[in-house]
């Protein structure tokens, strides 16, 4: 179990191969979604509300999610 930032609730964790519940990328595993979807909806408070483990997810991975950003918007090098 994993805990979600700032809230101590301990929630199942989501791995690379976890599909993803809704959405454009609906049934698409985690691992297939761009980073800058996972980006657009880390900070809808539905997401927070209702996929917390998502939120996990992408607070776990972070950093390669930034490097994969990046690496596919390469005029954009400041803060995500």
């Amino acid at each position: 179990m994993d805990e979600l930032p700032n809230s101590g609730q301990k929630v199942s964790g989501w791995e690379d191969t976890t599909p993803i519940p809704f959405g454009k990328y609906r049934g698409k595993q985690l691992q297939e979604v761009p980073a800058d979807y996972l980006f657009f909806i880390y900070d809808y408070s539905w997401v927070k509300d209702n996929y917390p483990a998502l939120i996990v997810y992408i607070d776990k991975n972070r950093k390669l999610l930034e490097q994969e950003y990046l690496e596919a918007h390469p005029d954009e090098e400041e803060g995500i």
